[in-house]
């Protein structure tokens, strides 16, 4: 029996996964069994309210609210090279994440111009609150669970 494929895994190339290895990742794929993982790193462009993350990524934190970092694109690029040549037995598959791209079409735009992409996945990982956005987990100390929950569904068509 095939074990399936591996289709959401973030590296050091994602902001927040910077504990992430890709070529530990391939070599512990291909000691599994896997055939095929996709690399989709997280690119977030909607700064929000940081929350628990203060502690974790002080460096990208101003005034409370996170800006994550761009994308490399050229070393993501170059580390997935490296990585189909050192594990020729595992199909590497190269991917995004992107939080919010109904909100930034330029920049996803210009994004996806600069590297060509098996997989790019569209989440919702923030609403707005007030004049800021936050992650749902930063809202329902201060929302109604229903609330929250509401605007999350009805922001999700978009």
């Amino acid at each position: 029996m095939q074990l399936p494929a591996d289709g959401h895994v973030h590296t050091e190339f994602s902001w927040d996964a910077d504990h992430g290895a890709m070529d530990a990742t391939c070599a512990r794929a291909v000691a599994l069994g896997l055939p095929v993982v996709a690399f989709t790193e997280h690119v977030d462009f909607t700064p929000f309210r940081a929350g628990f993350l203060v502690s974790n990524f002080p460096h990208l934190v101003t005034d409370g609210i996170l800006h994550a970092p761009p994308l490399d694109v050229a070393g993501y690029l170059d580390s997935i090279d490296r990585c189909r040549f050192a594990y020729p037995e595992l199909q590497i598959l190269t991917g995004l994440e992107i939080g919010q791209p109904h909100l930034h079409p330029a920049e996803v735009a210009a994004l996806l111009s600069a590297g060509t992409f098996d997989r790019v996945i569209g989440s919702l990982h923030c609403l707005p609150d007030g004049e800021t956005m936050a992650e749902p987990w930063e809202l329902f100390p201060h929302h109604p669970p229903a609330e929250v929950f509401r605007a999350y569904l009805a922001e999700l068509p978009a």
